[in-house]
């Protein structure tokens, strides 16, 4: 998956900044593996095999098989770790958070480390203080190598992190409430000794509705991407981000084996606080550019409200042309049917 990247919007630096970080965890990680002498059918088949125990949440402690993590880090890790990246740059670009120095970021069910190797990318002129919880012992492991070899200190720690108790600035569970359901019940704990909790899970449905449901056990709209809205499109439909990103070549060529080729990378966040509050508030881009015969569309959320805005082939709108899922826009138009005919639009940096 191949992304030209003309740096001309805030989403499309991050994903260069994201490409070029991503680049030094996944070399080390991959040769701890030996992944790079893993015949490539039989690790496209296991990323099938783990992706199909996925989606039938009947998977276990799926890590500690060997095969497994392999197939996971091969396919799932760069994922994991430009989610988390994007999502931290999201909150500093939008949010009025302001970093401190030795700030301490607690990740729950760390897996092999994307979520914290990309929260040490996003705050390391800070010295922060990163934990990791998991329980798969396979995997924090190899996430425990990977830091050696780099050379940096994180705190790694071995157990359910339902049992530990933790403060800091930063909690986050990435794809660890659909794999942990009984954890529903502690993130009302977990958000009221952070200052900001950062959940973010596949762009699923069911990740979707873990969102929300933590959003009513908490009492809070997300601050991002829902910039504190009722989401009015829940019941009827779920939102996602979809981004293009340059994967690292061994996954690239292991996924023109796979059956469901990735061709963006989809999750589904919120960030919740109490405490940080956004600098402004903007329609958002909430799907790919859809192309239809004439035109060109995105589905925009503006105040909870969901539609379409739509550029004819014969307009010049560059803004347009060079956006992407989950920039902030305004624009003026008119509406046809049950669309907005753009006049004009200007991407917000």
């Amino acid at each position: 998956m191949k992304t030209q990247y003309f740096l001309y919007t805030p989403i499309q630096q991050s994903l260069k900044r994201g490409q070029d970080n991503l680049h030094k965890w996944f070399e080390t990680g991959a040769r701890i593996l030996d992944l790079y002498d893993y015949p490539l059918k039989k690790l496209a088949k296991n990323i099938g095999k783990l992706s199909s125990l996925l989606i039938s949440g009947k998977f276990g402690n799926y890590m500690e098989k060997n095969e497994l993590l392999s197939a996971y880090f091969a396919f799932f890790f760069p994922q994991g770790y430009y989610r988390t990246f994007f999502v931290l740059e999201e909150i500093l670009r939008l949010t009025n958070f302001e970093p401190e120095d030795n700030m301490i970021i607690n990740d729950l069910g760390t897996g092999p480390g994307a979520s914290i190797f990309a929260a040490y990318d996003i705050f390391k002129d800070y010295n922060p203080v990163i934990t990791g919880i998991e329980k798969s012992k396979n995997a924090l492991e190899l996430a425990k190598n990977i830091a050696e070899k780099q050379r940096i200190k994180l705190n790694l720690f071995h157990g359910d992190f339902n049992k530990f108790e933790l403060k800091g600035e930063i909690a986050i569970l990435s794809s660890a409430l659909s794999e942990q359901k009984n954890s529903l019940k502690i993130v009302e704990k977990i958000m009221e000794s952070h200052r900001l909790l950062i959940l973010i899970e596949p762009g699923w449905r069911e990740g979707y509705e873990i969102i929300m449901k933590i959003s009513d056990i908490l009492k809070l709209h997300p601050i991002l991407p829902c910039q504190g809205n009722v989401c009015k499109i829940r019941g009827k439909d779920w939102c996602h981000a979809a981004l293009p990103f340059t994967l690292p070549d061994l996954t690239v060529r292991v996924n023109s084996l796979l059956s469901h080729k990735l061709k963006y990378i989809k999750f589904t966040y919120g960030v919740f606080s109490s405490k940080v509050s956004l600098k402004t508030k903007a329609p958002r881009i909430i799907s790919p550019k859809i192309r239809e015969k004439g035109k060109e569309i995105f589905i925009v959320c503006d105040g909870g409200e969901v539609y379409k805005i739509e550029k004819l082939k014969k307009q010049s709108i560059p803004d347009f042309d060079y956006a992407s899922c989950c920039d902030l826009i305004s624009f003026e138009g008119e509406i046809k049917g049950n669309a907005v005919r753009l006049k004009s639009m200007r991407l917000l940096k």
